[in-house]
């Protein structure tokens, strides 16, 4: 499987999470949340090409950081800001 397709489960399964199954703490790393994070956060990140399930779960752990177990509605709301 490559490694795109990975990213790409991995942000289904915590969107389920998210959105049907009550995880509020579940992150779904899209476009739109991996430009925030480089932008407000983790710049080294900036300029990787990629997003590997160690970069979805360093972005992920660090939004958990932040936001607690409310880490997906502040996904939500960092979406929609931007």
């Amino acid at each position: 499987m490559a490694q795109s397709e990975v990213t790409v489960l991995l942000q289904v399964a915590d969107c389920i999470c998210l959105m049907s199954l009550g995880h509020l703490d579940a992150i779904p790393v899209d476009t739109h949340i991996y430009q925030i994070a480089v932008q407000r956060y983790l710049p080294h990140l900036r300029g990787r090409k990629t997003v590997t399930d160690k970069i979805y779960n360093e972005i992920g752990d660090h939004f958990r950081s932040l936001y607690g177990s409310l880490a997906g509605w502040a996904h939500t709301v960092c979406t929609i800001a931007v």
